[in-house]
C-alpha cells in the first residue's frame, strides 16, 4: 500500500474520537452602570457598564452608541477590551464622547478573543453628552477594580516579547499558508526517509482538516480552531526539516 494511502487511513482512524465543536453562544447581562443610563454627562466623562457573562470561550466586550438606529462615532472613545476568560465572570465596557451627543440605545458587542463577532445585545438608554467640561462622580468599587484590570492588560500587552503572541498573531497568516505550500513542496522533492519525515505532519493535519470540515457542516463558529492551532507547529517542523536537510545534504532536493 502506498505510503500516502497508509497515512490517510491512520488519520481517519485518529479522527474517530473527534466530533464537531459545538460552542454555545455566550450569555451577557448588564448588572449595573455608572452613572445611570439616563441623564446628561459632561464631555469626555465615561459611562461604565458592569457585565456578567457566561461563555465557553474567551470573549471581548465593547459598547457602541446609537441614535435612531444609526451609530454615532463623532468624538467617541471606548475601551479596547481584554480577552475575558471562558466560564462565568464579570466584565466591563465603557464609552465616552467629547462632543455633544444624544443616545437612545447602546449595543454591547461581544466578540471572541480574535475579535470575531459572536453576538450583539441591545440596551435602551436616554443619554446625552454636553459640550461642558466637568468631573466624573466618584466611581463604585467594581469600576475601580475592573478598570485597573484593563489597565494592567494594556500595559502587559505592550511590554516584553511573547513568542506565543508572535506565533499566533502576526505570523499566523504566514504559518497557515506556508504550511500547505511547504508540505506539498517537500513531499514532492524529498525521497526515502526524508520524504517519510516530510509526511509526518499529515498524521495531525489530515484529522485537523477533516475535523474542521465536519465542524463547519455542523454550523460551529469555531470550525477552523484545530487547524489554526496545529498548522503553525507543523509549519515550524517542516522549516526545521528543510533546514536540517540543507545542512546535511547541501540542497533541498531528494
Amino acid at each position: 500500500m502506498p505510503l500516502l494511502a497508509r497515512l490517510v487511513l491512520i488519520a481517519l482512524a485518529a479522527l474517530a474520537p473527534l466530533g464537531p465543536v459545538h460552542a454555545a453562544p455566550p450569555q451577557v447581562e448588564v448588572v449595573g452602570s455608572h452613572p445611570s443610563l439616563s441623564g446628561e454627562l459632561p464631555r469626555n466623562v465615561a459611562l461604565y457598564l458592569h457585565l456578567s457573562y457566561r461563555s465557553d470561550t474567551p470573549i471581548r466586550v465593547q459598547a457602541k452608541g446609537f441614535f435612531a438606529g444609526r451609530e454615532l462615532q463623532n468624538g467617541v472613545r471606548w475601551n479596547p477590551s481584554p480577552a475575558y476568560p471562558a466560564g462565568n465572570g464579570e466584565a466591563m465596557a465603557w464609552i465616552a464622547y467629547d462632543a455633544p451627543t444624544r443616545l437612545d440605545e447602546l449595543r454591547i458587542e461581544v466578540s471572541d478573543a480574535s475579535w470575531q463577532p459572536l453576538l450583539v445585545a441591545r440596551l435602551p438608554v436616554d443619554l446625552a453628552w454636553s459640550s461642558a467640561r466637568g468631573a466624573a462622580t466618584p466611581a463604585p468599587e467594581w469600576v475601580t477594580r475592573l478598570n485597573a484590570a484593563q489597565q494592567d492588560w494594556q500595559g502587559g500587552s505592550d511590554s516584553g516579547f511573547d513568542i506565543l503572541d508572535l506565533l499566533f498573531g502576526s505570523l499566523l497568516p504566514v504559518a497557515l499558508a506556508g504550511y500547505f505550500v511547504l508540505q506539498i513542496l517537500l513531499a514532492r522533492r524529498y525521497s526515502g526517509r526524508w520524504r517519510i519525515a516530510a509526511f509526518a505532519p499529515l498524521l495531525v493535519m489530515i484529522p485537523a482538516v477533516i475535523h474542521a470540515a465536519f465542524a463547519l457542516l455542523a454550523g460551529s463558529n469555531l470550525w477552523p480552531i484545530v487547524v489554526i492551532f496545529t498548522a503553525p507547529f507543523a509549519f515550524l517542523y517542516l522549516c526545521g526539516l528543510a533546514a536540517t536537510r540543507w545542512v546535511i545534504a547541501g540542497d533541498l532536493s531528494a
